[in-house]
């Protein structure tokens, strides 16, 4: 499974090589996501003591190359009544496969976090903290004005137990999906962009 992970590392900074040199902007987004077992096979079949999260997103990106973090968050309450926190926080680097500057903008991405609950009932101590890798694919709808919205799908590679902690892993689930919506900041329209614009205002 390392093995996998390196790779899955090094394929997309391979890619993004081209990238280093473009305009750089920023995008800013709140999401969604729900997760579900590799059984699952759709969100509708998601059971009720499965983690839906909502959080916020950034991203640095350039014309392919990208990078940032995001950070989620749960508020649960178990059968004794006691609440508990659950988060999740991790960086990813991706690579737009289209650049940054046209309507669809498909990327692929690989991600490292770290993801916890943690009790609220007077003990901030948490009660699971894991390490994880993932891998997922995502498509943006780069709209006008700086808007932009989309999905993404992520597969984890890999979960551990944080070393030294006298706790365990939090036993996470194999697939995460999410929806988001955000801004674009910085951004200057390209010829293509621009193109894209036209064709929508005439119609």
């Amino acid at each position: 499974m390392n093995r996998i992970r390196k790779t899955v590392f090094v394929f997309i900074l391979t890619l993004s090589a081209s990238g280093v040199h473009a305009q750089t902007e920023v995008r800013l987004s709140g999401l969604m996501s729900w997760e579900w077992d590799e059984k699952k096979s759709r969100l509708q079949e998601i059971r009720k003591d499965e983690l839906s999260l909502g959080g916020f997103e950034f991203e640095i990106t350039g014309d392919y190359l990208g990078f940032g973090m995001d950070g989620l968050a749960d508020f649960e309450q178990d059968a004794e009544d006691s609440w508990f926190l659950n988060w999740q926080g991790q960086f990813f680097i991706r690579y737009h496969l289209f650049g940054n500057d046209g309507l669809l903008d498909p990327y692929i991405e690989g991600a490292y976090g770290n993801s916890g609950i943690t009790g609220l009932d007077g003990s901030a101590r948490p009660a699971g903290l894991s390490l994880y890798s993932s891998a997922g694919a995502g498509l943006n709808l780069l709209l006008q004005d700086g808007f932009f919205m989309g999905a993404r799908m992520n597969y984890r590679l890999e979960e551990s137990a944080i070393p030294a902690a006298d706790m365990g892993s939090i036993d996470m689930t194999n697939w995460q999906g999410a929806v988001f919506a955000g801004v674009r900041l910085g951004c200057e329209k390209s010829h293509r962009r621009r193109y894209y614009d036209r064709y929508f205002d005439e119609y």
